[in-house]
């Protein structure tokens, strides 16, 4: 790279087709000898008239380049020196061929190599490709098996070069790119990234809705709804407020037919005049993900310092950590303190720098939660440099009284997320709000789209008839059944339920036989409460620090 001028990778235009030919035969005829010099100094094939060139360009400076070759041509440049019987693989639909990985000497260095090969295989990844030929000269072969290429054991000269046949599926590819991570990340640093696609595959975290492909995601056979299971999403276990479903009910046709307010302004005010806070202090969204990719994507970089509790809700590492790719540590919660926030140790952390600070309160799947008056002497200590970000979407188990939602709106870097899919049962509307001081609650409101699609179907005001409710007091007795009657089936100590604010006993397991999944709700409807279905076998699958909430 030259002094102050930014590498760009970008696609190749028509202009620069006659310098790729010239770097062709400067490198493939003159310096390696694999084709013959020629007097016009160019080299080019059949393939070009159908493949795609990926450059570097330094300036005006091509740096290097790599060729894709797509499939529905009619060959791949494999097909000179290998017959299709012969290979190992499928030439199909999604088969892309990943050739001519060239950098001329006087630009050599592995950060270019590499930076082509990443932004082939995304352009590939994004046009549907699931899986990828090459061939590659054994001299620079280790920079394919660091992609997650692997070789064929197919080898072939052509002229004073030996290449050897790699293939790759993009689960390989991507299981392999940890091991790049450093040079990929100093390759997005470095270089102005230009290719139409996004640096990193997007990706999502897991969150709910596997249990419709039982019921059917095309939504023909929902009567399955009352027979299966929903184990992979923490929703309410109770039904929406009758006067919510009767407004809906009633309301459905106008609502199908006609476009909802742009910034959900009546659910907005409606939600300040209920919490005590101004409507500038509240940012609507469509449930707490939205907000969370919303916010914490417009806030940090890749540089910023976050710390988050251990365990906690999932989604804050997958947003924090492989999406940003922020620098995440983490404040231990001990199985010896009942998994509660030790405030000493929170308040000291807190004096950390942090750029962010994320509090689950109640946690989840702890469900222990900080008194509002002893969280709110913590966070008033807190530099303003710091954000805080409290999610309070189980507050109302610990009583609608401990909300910081007040605390917050006055505040200068503590911002609270509040779901509605626990309280009011509305996961699928939905629904979630920001309360916050007015700079960080105008976050999300930069220019709209009409109709402001962002926002739950909630959002045209149905909620405003959907009384709050402290579902405590209605429901926490459930919660104590089921600790007796996982109590009474724990053998040799190791089977203990874990106090919990959010009315979901929490279990600790070791070798002890598990009571049947029937039992404890069973118990609980004896005694005239409603319990929570119980969880799926396969959901002990999921990691410890990525239960599910909204």
């Amino acid at each position: 790279m030259s002094g102050a001028e930014i590498s760009v990778v970008r696609m190749a235009d028509d202009r620069d087709r006659e310098t790729i030919y010239r770097m062709r035969h400067e490198v493939y005829a003159a310096e390696l000898g694999q084709h013959s010099p020629n007097a016009a100094g160019r080299l080019t094939d059949a393939l070009d008239a159908f493949n795609h060139y990926i450059v570097i360009a330094d300036g005006e400076r091509i740096v290097g380049f790599v060729s894709i070759t797509p499939p529905g041509g009619p060959s791949y440049s494999i097909d000179k020196y290998f017959k299709r019987t012969e290979l190992p693989f499928a030439v199909d639909d999604k088969l892309y061929e990943i050739r001519l990985l060239t950098v001329p000497q006087s630009s050599r260095s592995r950060l270019l190599a590499s930076a082509l090969m990443y932004a082939a295989f995304r352009w590939i990844e994004a046009r549907g490709g699931t899986h990828i030929a090459a061939i590659g000269r054994k001299e620079i072969r280790s920079i394919h098996l660091r992609v997650g290429l692997k070789p064929t054991g197919q080898d072939v000269q052509s002229g004073a070069v030996t290449y050897g046949l790699l293939h790759g599926t993009m689960a390989e590819i991507h299981a392999a790119l940890p091991g790049v991570r450093p040079i990929l990340d100093r390759v997005q640093a470095e270089m102005s990234w230009q290719i139409g696609v996004a640096y990193d595959t997007p990706t999502a975290c897991y969150h709910g809705g596997k249990f419709f492909e039982a019921v059917g995601d095309e939504f023909q056979t929902l009567e399955r709804l009352d027979t299966i299971i929903a184990a992979d999403v923490l929703d309410a276990w109770f039904p929406p407020s009758p006067k919510a479903v009767a407004a809906l009910e009633k309301n459905l046709p106008q609502l199908l037919r006609t476009s909802p307010p742009t910034g959900c302004e009546g659910l907005v005010r409606t939600i300040a005049r209920v919490r005590g806070v101004q409507s500038e202090n509240i940012l609507p969204g469509a449930g707490s993900s939205d907000l969370i990719f919303l916010a914490l994507r417009h806030w940090l970089t890749a540089a910023s310092r976050v710390l988050i509790l251990d365990p906690t809700y999932g989604e804050y590492a997958h947003v924090l950590e492989r999406v940003i790719r922020c620098r995440v540590n983490r404040l231990p919660l001990l199985r010896g303190e009942n998994y509660r926030v030790d405030l000493s140790r929170l308040n000291q952390a807190l004096t950390g720098g942090y750029d962010l600070v994320v509090l689950v309160n109640p946690n989840n799947p702890t469900g222990q939660h900080i008194p509002r008056a002893e969280l709110e002497a913590a966070l008033k200590k807190v530099s303003p440099a710091t954000r805080v970000w409290v999610d309070e979407t189980y507050i109302e188990y610990a009583g609608s009284g401990e909300s910081l939602e007040q605390f917050a709106a006055r505040s200068e870097n503590v911002i609270v997320c509040k779901s509605m899919s626990k309280v009011y049962a509305l996961s699928g509307a939905r629904v979630a709000y920001l309360g916050a001081g007015p700079a960080h609650a105008a976050v999300g409101r930069e220019p709209a789209e009409p109709g402001g699609c962002r926002r739950g179907v909630a959002g045209r005001g149905i909620l405003c008839r959907a009384p709050s409710r402290d579902a405590r007091p209605a429901h926490g007795t459930g919660c104590g059944i089921a600790e007796a009657e996982l109590a009474r089936h724990s053998r040799h100590g190791e089977f203990s339920p874990v106090p919990s604010a959010r009315n979901r006993p929490r279990r600790r397991h070791g070798d002890c036989p598990l009571p049947r999944t029937r039992t404890i709700p069973a118990r609980c409807r004896q005694a005239g409460h409603r319990p929570r279905r119980p969880r799926a076998p396969h959901c002990r699958e999921r990691r410890r620090h990525q239960p599910a909430h909204d």
